[in-house]
């Protein structure tokens, strides 16, 4: 068999040049670019964290909340853009393997048994068959296939991080909208003390008004206020209402809009702690996606330089009949066949070189998206650190404004029960004291979904059990 395979062999060699083809790539300058782009991200950060912030190295511990931890856990295990996001990604895996197998020869086979008569005579029926094996095999001998190969790696690579971003932006906003319920619930709650206290306020208007000590203008401002607060409550309410329905549609559920949540907000100021910038950008899921991009449209580059090289190919088959089912055992009625062959264009009229330029501006654009998302990235960072540090000093600020304002609406109050105030009066400084409290209470929030803002920024992993 070698003997009759020499000959194929040495002809399929003797027209295939062995050349390098990477030296025919105008990679290099594009490769300066990126690494480029990587220097420019500054040493150091612009915004300093304050010494008053507390700093954890993990997710871990973040959110001290067995009722969001479930949540979480449901989530992950039943939204639906996370399970698609998975599926993606086994669709990715498996693009590898088809790639893979185009490197592996290709065998097929066939065969046949037949037989006729003429129709006066049916008892004498003359046999035949026919069968045959025939191998198809591409040597891939200027790595044409196996860029195919990198090319479905690179693409298995990008899912694989949007399937992680998809993860963690899906339980992100399990977090704010959870926190957004609780914020609500807290406001509904001030918002019906306030309406308690307006009620009230109306009330004790109507009896003064009635015995001379107050004017029909201050009744009127004391049902205006009450009538305000009570059309405000019901917006209230239907916020929360619609917060409680997106959290349902997040855990994949379909007819429970009143998942169960905590009734305070957790009190939390940790941070991530931060290494350079340049390592810390580097574990952001969309930096690394933007880098992949860049390989991916590299690697383009790089097929459509080798789409000027000839394609070869070598095949086989072993086939062969006769005229009785009998002979299908017998080696002398079969033929061995095999060929080479190559494949090359001569003239395309500049298609393919257009191509080239094609792919390589592709290339300049993937580099120029890159420098785009770590300035973003940068900017991430910078803002939800420079917001933690405005929270951690609002916090304390709005604490003591609150119990001030609060202390003082109770001796305002009491002024007016002894007729030494007006009701304008008190309404003004419940109006201060309310405003106060709501500040207070978005402040709170604001806390938490500054932390998970910052820990997206920063790449990290949001872990729940």
């Amino acid at each position: 068999m070698s003997r009759v395979l020499k000959p194929y062999i040495f002809a399929l060699f003797a027209i295939t040049p062995v050349v390098n083809a990477c030296a025919t790539l105008e990679t290099e300058d594009l490769i300066q670019k990126e690494e480029a782009a990587y220097s420019e991200i500054p040493s150091i950060w612009e915004t300093q964290i304050s010494s008053s912030v507390s700093r954890a190295d993990s997710w871990v511990n973040l959110l001290e909340d067995p009722i969001l931890a479930s949540h979480l856990k449901t989530a992950d295990d039943q939204n639906y853009d996370i399970a698609q996001a998975k599926i993606n990604l086994a669709q990715a895996e498996l693009s590898i393997e088809q790639a893979r197998a185009s490197l592996l020869p290709v065998v097929n086979s066939n065969g046949n048994v037949g037989g006729s008569a003429l129709l006066r005579n049916l008892d004498s029926i003359s046999e035949s068959f026919g069968s045959g094996l025939s191998i198809g095999w591409d040597p891939d001998v200027f790595g044409v296939r196996k860029l195919q190969v990198d090319q479905a790696k690179l693409n298995k690579n990008i899912q694989s991080q949007l399937t992680y971003n998809t993860r963690q932006q899906i339980l992100a906003n399990v977090i704010n909208i959870y926190v957004s319920i609780i914020q609500s619930d807290l406001q509904i709650d001030l918002s019906l003390r306030n309406l308690d206290f307006l009620q009230e306020r109306l009330r004790i208007a109507n009896a003064q008004y009635k015995v001379g000590r107050i004017s029909l203008e201050q009744v009127s401002l004391a049902e205006n206020n009450f009538q305000s607060a009570q059309a405000s409550l019901e917006a209230q309410r239907l916020t929360s209402r619609q917060l409680r329905r997106s959290l349902s549609a997040l855990l994949g559920e379909y007819d429970d809009y009143n998942p169960e949540v905590a009734d305070s907000l957790p009190l939390v100021q940790y941070l991530p702690k931060r290494s350079s910038p340049a390592q810390i950008l580097h574990q952001r899921a969309d930096v690394k996606i933007a880098q992949e991009q860049i390989n991916l449209a590299l690697n383009s580059y790089k097929i459509s330089v080798k789409s000027d090289w000839p394609i070869v190919s070598i095949s086989g088959s072993i086939g062969g009949g006769g005229p009785n089912v009998s002979d299908v055992f017998d080696i002398s009625n079969y033929i061995l066949n095999l060929s080479s062959s190559i494949f090359g264009n001569i003239y395309d009229g500049g298609l393919n070189e257009v191509q080239r330029e094609e792919f390589r501006l592709g290339v300049e654009a993937a580099i120029l998206n890159y420098k785009n998302v770590l300035r973003i990235a940068k900017n991430d960072i910078e803002n939800s650190y420079d917001q933690a540090g405005v929270n951690d000093s609002q916090l304390e600020s709005l604490r003591a404004a609150a119990e001030a304002g609060d202390k003082a609406l109770e001796l305002e109050q009491i002024r007016f029960d002894l007729g030494k105030s007006d009701l304008l009066s008190v309404l003004q400084v419940q109006q201060s004291a309310l405003s106060t409290n709501v500040s207070l209470i978005n402040s709170q929030a604001s806390i938490v979904t500054t932390l998970v803002d910052a820990y997206l920024a920063t790449g990290g992993d949001l872990a729940y059990d």
